[in-house]
């Protein structure tokens, strides 16, 4: 059930939170988990709430490292603002890496609204404040925690969620979310970082608005994205061709359902996805779409593997774990209907290949917004068409109930190559250091 949340809370809540010394490191190869309410106290749906990358073992144990972006403006740069997420939004705070592994990207919400005393009267939630009163923000963080959240909107996602972030190379993004219903708030947008609309004329270019879309990101030279929508008949995984810098419509390359039609129809819920290599494809599946329990239909929450040949894309088998390996309540696939608890599927994934085995791990997706929920590393045979001899792995349990929440998942961030020319200055200095050292007094 969803509780209210008093929009004046926003201010007060993000005022006590204090950034810590940045300066860190993540460590390439480790993995980054995007953590909703880690460190504050018990939290109701639509509250403002931290993000917290946190650093995992692929192997599993306690975090590494846990890295709180800063709630307010200014820190890290002067033309940063603080950012937030919203406690209890089930379908935002998917993160990735860029395209040259150089930093996380994600969305979020002003930390400091535009317009706090209009925000501050209502009883909105956050992801149903106004665009105005509460800008939505794209944020590179880099491999030693430097952070760019200069990238500030008033004119996206207006009432609704941010969903995900792409960036190639952290000169450019994409973005996607849910706006209030129109063409001109909703879906995939294109633009620099550092785009600000608030303070500037500028807008970010529009690439396809007319269906909200949740995950975007890159592969192969192509532009993909996710949607899943109440009709069903718009739902997967859709390809752009190239990477558009202007409007295009993507072409649907995963099937919205199975073919069969009544109480059979299995309607499918896609979230975050990974490309193993150009014929395979995992899409995490959460499970509980619009059209699923309230219709009666099957749902189909695990990880899907689709593989591509004789022109078109197949779905192979589901991954889900089974119930017995689990401490936490396990809804079954495809049968979410009258249940009120449990997990139903997964949202956030990543993954990489190692010989001819996939090594994968991803956030589950919880039935109830603020119920626990985890991290799983999953093992499949790249060549498989069954799913046999696949495991799951539970590395970490989140809190949930009000406490700690996990939305995204990602590789950590590798460090930005040093620049040629100060290389070759750096080695110089030493030689001349050298030098100086060896010549004789007179």
């Amino acid at each position: 059930m969803t509780r209210k949340f008093l929009g004046v809370a926003l201010v007060a809540t993000i005022s006590v939170f204090t950034a810590r010394a940045r300066g860190a490191s993540f460590t390439a190869g480790d993995l980054v988990v995007n953590t909703y309410a880690y460190g504050d106290s018990e939290l109701e749906n639509g509250a403002p709430s931290t993000i917290t990358l946190q650093e995992f073992s692929p192997s599993g144990g306690s975090a590494i490292l846990a890295d709180t972006l800063p709630t307010t403006n200014g820190v890290g740069g002067s033309s940063n603002l603080g950012i937030v997420g919203e406690y209890g939004g089930s379908s935002e705070g998917l993160i990735q890496l860029s395209g040259d592994g150089q930093y996380i990207t994600l969305t979020g919400y002003s930390g400091v609204p535009a317009d706090a005393g209009n925000y501050s009267q209502s009883t909105t939630e956050l992801a149903q404040s106004t665009d105005t009163a509460v800008p939505r923000v794209v944020a590179l963080i880099g491999q030693n925690e430097s952070i760019n959240s200069s990238t500030e909107m008033n004119d996206v996602y207006n009432t609704n969620n941010p969903r995900s972030a792409y960036s190639a190379n952290g000169t450019t993004f994409y973005v996607s979310g849910q706006g209030d219903g129109n063409t001109t708030d909703q879906g995939v947008y294109y633009g620099p970082i550092g785009l600000n609309t608030v303070s500037t004329s500028n807008t970010p270019t529009s690439i396809y608005n007319a269906h909200d879309t949740r995950y975007v990101t890159a592969y192969n030279g192509n532009l993909y994205q996710s949607m899943d929508t109440s009709s069903g008949s718009h739902t997967g995984v859709y390809q752009y061709s190239g990477t558009p810098t202007g409007a295009q419509t993507p072409t649907l390359i995963t099937a919205a359902n199975n073919g069969l039609s009544g109480t059979s129809e299995l309607f499918y819920s896609p979230d975050g996805f990974y490309f193993a290599n150009s014929t395979t494809l995992y899409v995490a599946d959460t499970g509980e779409p619009k059209a699923g329990p309230s219709s009666g239909k099957q749902t189909d929450g695990g990880i899907q593997k689709w593989t591509f040949a004789n022109s078109k894309w197949t779905l192979q088998y589901t991954l889900l774990p089974s119930t017995a390996s689990e401490s936490d309540i396990w809804v079954p696939s495809g049968n979410p209907n009258g249940a009120t608890t449990g997990q139903t599927g997964f949202a956030g994934i990543t993954g990489q290949v190692v010989g001819g085995q996939v090594d994968l791990y991803a956030v589950s997706y919880a039935f109830g917004n603020d119920e626990p929920n985890g991290l799983f590393a999953i093992d499949d045979t790249l060549s498989s068409t069954t799913g046999t001899g696949e495991t799951f792995t539970e590395l970490e349990t989140a809190g949930g109930d009000g406490g700690v929440n996990f939305k995204g998942v990602s590789f950590a961030p590798q460090a930005v190559p040093e620049p040629a020319s100060f290389a070759v200055l750096s080695l110089g200095g030493a030689l001349l250091l050298a030098r100086r050292k060896d010549k004789k007094p007179r």
